[in-house]
């Protein structure tokens, strides 16, 4: 039993099921207050497990070491299995798109699908912005892309402007965070990334100055925002928290097999205080 379930886990973990799952689950309390409809959040997730499986494969194929990361590794030996699931997933999601959202919401994500695109162009060919700010700007712009649409004319507008921005820092964050446990493999395939730039000993500084930016923001919020989009900031700042911690046990032999995972499961932190409240 204990072996099928890390079976499981290694599945869900290294083929990044956990992102998808934590990107609807960080997407559903503002599709529950911001929206008229919720089916958003289910292509969102598929759209998240498309790009992430896609951008593994490339970036598998792109590294010069010999010796792989775990999750490079698996990606490697299931292609074929990886490569079949994106199709279907991309079928899957026409259909739901076709089915669900109109014609100006479609447009707007084609939009986004372009910015996904820029991303792909420039981690291959012109490396001209460092991967974390672009996946970052893609990641809280899906995010928060249909509750932006439907309240485009309303006061509401406002709070999920300072969610948007909130959810892009954290999500850099957890980048430059996630960058440390594959460290050495990246500065060996020389990856034209933020935090190799920003170099190891200044990353804790620029890690805090996320996590006051992000006290200022839940500070303003509750003297200028509504409850809702003041307890959704306040469980954003619990997921830099959650990675602030993890940072300072980065070598803690308990958290080192688990540590991505980790991070990645605290963006489920808002839908479980939305529950909760």
């Amino acid at each position: 039993m204990s072996k099928l379930l890390h079976h499981i886990y290694r599945i869900i973990h290294f083929s990044s099921i956990d992102v998808s799952i934590c990107s609807a689950l960080l997407a559903w309390p503002l599709a529950k207050e911001f929206c008229p409809q919720s089916t958003w959040v289910i292509i969102l997730a598929i759209s998240v497990q498309i790009i992430y499986f896609t951008d593994h494969i490339l970036d598998t194929f792109r590294r010069k070491t010999k010796i792989l990361s775990p999750r490079h590794q698996f990606v490697k030996d299931y292609l074929k299995t990886i490569f079949t699931t994106i199709i279907l997933l991309v079928l899957i999601n026409i259909y739901l798109c076709a089915q669900f959202l109109n014609i100006s919401t479609i447009l707007a994500g084609v939009g986004l699908c372009g910015m996904v695109g820029l991303y792909f162009l420039n981690s291959t060919i012109l490396k001209i912005i460092p991967k974390e700010i672009l996946t970052a700007i893609i990641y809280a712009t899906g995010i928060c892309l249909v509750p932006i649409y439907y309240n485009l004319h309303s006061p509401l507008l406002c709070p999920i402007i300072f969610i948007f921005v909130s959810i892009l820092m954290c999500t850099l964050m957890n980048l430059m965070c996630n960058n440390l446990f594959e460290w050495d493999e990246d500065i060996q395939n020389k990856e034209f990334s933020l935090s190799i730039k920003v170099g190891k000993k200044n990353i804790p500084k620029f890690l805090y100055s996320i996590i006051f930016l992000l006290l200022f923001t839940f500070a303003f919020s509750m003297c200028k925002l509504n409850f809702f989009s003041s307890l959704y900031l306040f469980s954003i700042l619990l997921i830099a928290i959650v990675h602030v911690i993890v940072y300072r046990n980065i070598d803690n032999p308990i958290l080192i097999k688990h540590r991505r995972s980790l991070l990645e499961w605290s963006f489920a932190i808002p839908f479980l205080v939305y529950v909760l409240y």
